[in-house]
């Protein structure tokens, strides 16, 4: 009994199109990763001087000392992160239980006076959902803090 095979291009095209498919299905699944933004926001009257530096714990790699400096102008911001995940756990931020930080620390300087507040302090940093899997945080220095 002889059996007919498929044309080997039917074959190719049938297969191109069922990848095709699953493209858009891992597509779905594979890129939702949650994008964090952390801010700095200076409402004092004077520049700040900000240091971030990653904590040595955390999952960056980190190249050389690990710090990022800015300089903060009375009413100016900066990002100083951006954190990613890859679960819908993470959508509500890998801080959410925890006191403090887990990627990096924050210091600053207003006039050479040191902040009297622990900055990395995950109460000190204002929380806004900006839909699935994006959020921001966002820490404002008042005149208070120095």
């Amino acid at each position: 009994m002889k059996t007919k095979l498929m044309p080997p291009g039917a074959l190719l095209l049938g297969l191109l199109f069922v990848l095709s498919s699953c493209e858009h299905l891992f597509d779905k699944a594979f890129n939702k990763e949650p994008q964090y933004t952390y801010i700095v926001e200076n409402n004092t009257a004077t520049t700040v001087e900000l240091v971030t530096e990653i904590n040595r714990n955390s999952v960056a790699i980190v190249i050389g000392d690990g710090k990022s400096y800015y300089t903060l102008a009375p009413d100016g911001s900066a990002e100083v992160w951006v954190s990613s995940g890859n679960d819908d756990e993470h959508v509500w931020d890998i801080e959410k239980n925890n006191q403090e930080l887990q990627a990096f620390k924050v210091t600053a300087k207003s006039n050479g006076r040191p902040a009297i507040y622990n900055l990395s302090s995950a109460s000190r940093w204002k929380y806004e959902r900006l839909g699935n899997y994006k959020a921001k945080y966002t820490l404002t220095l008042t005149d208070a803090y120095f």
